[in-house]
This record gives C-alpha cells, structure tokens and sequence, in this order.
C-alpha cells in the first residue's frame, strides 16, 4: 500500500502540483512543485519547490521529539492546553523570480530583478470544538 501511494505521488509530482502522503497516526507530508513550465508563462515567477510536515494530534504524555517541542512553546495560548487539540508542524520552501527578458544579463533598473527566497517555518497548532459535540447537537435539533 505505501509503496503504491508513493508511485502515485511521484506520477503526480512529474506532472507538478501538490501532493500528500499520509502516513496513519504519523501526521501528513505535502510537498509542492510549481514551475513556469507547466503553464507556458513567467509572469515574474519561474519556479517553488515546498515540502512540509503536519503532526497527527499531540499528546500531553508524548516525550518524543514532537513532545518535547510543543512543551517548548506551552507558554502560548492554546498551546498544551486540555481544551484543545494541538499539532506542529515544520515546512521549507523556496521561490524564484526572473525578470521579464530572462535572456538579458542586465535587466533594466524598471523591470523585476533576479531574486529568490528561502524560508523556513515551525508552528504549533491548535484545534477546539466548540460547544457540544455535533450527533448530540442534532439530537436536540
């Protein structure tokens, strides 16, 4: 099955686009490929590349590394607390960008200039149901 859903993705990534691996109680993978190429126009932008990770929900016990980091950021609101339900998740990424005649070395002081970022982000996630559960709000309905 896992072998599978990797070919799959892989088929989807050659076409470009977006694409998720879920891996059970692991949390999920996407990973993002975009590129000028599959749309045959620049319009400024040439090329991303992403990949990020999104836990399953943290648990209050977990003295994993996924633990650990959430105690880390306790101190928030939301964070490890009882009400909610909280997850981490990491990402990296990067975009490019060309000016409108990639062919000239020296683009004009007007146009775009070559420039690409690098980022990189953590965060900590939270969830809470509000009220009652939803079967019991039907119930009453």
């Amino acid at each position: 099955m896992r072998a599978t859903a990797m070919k799959v993705m892989l088929g989807f990534v050659a076409l470009g686009g977006v694409t998720q691996v879920y891996a059970k109680g692991d949390g999920a993978v996407t990973l993002t490929i975009e590129n000028d190429v599959f749309t045959h126009s620049d319009n400024n932008y040439t090329n991303g590349l992403g990949i990020a990770w999104v836990s399953g929900a943290v648990r209050a016990d977990d003295s994993g590394l996924v633990g650990r980091w959430t105690k880390f950021w306790s101190f928030l609101p939301f964070v490890a607390d009882d009400r909610y339900t909280t997850y981490a998740s990491w990402a990296l990424a990067h975009e490019m960008n060309p000016p409108d005649d990639i062919r000239d070395p020296h683009p004009s002081a007007n146009d775009q200039p070559y420039s690409g970022t690098m980022v990189g982000v953590d965060v900590c996630r939270h969830r809470r149901l509000c009220g009652r559960s939803l079967p019991a709000a039907r119930r009453n309905d």
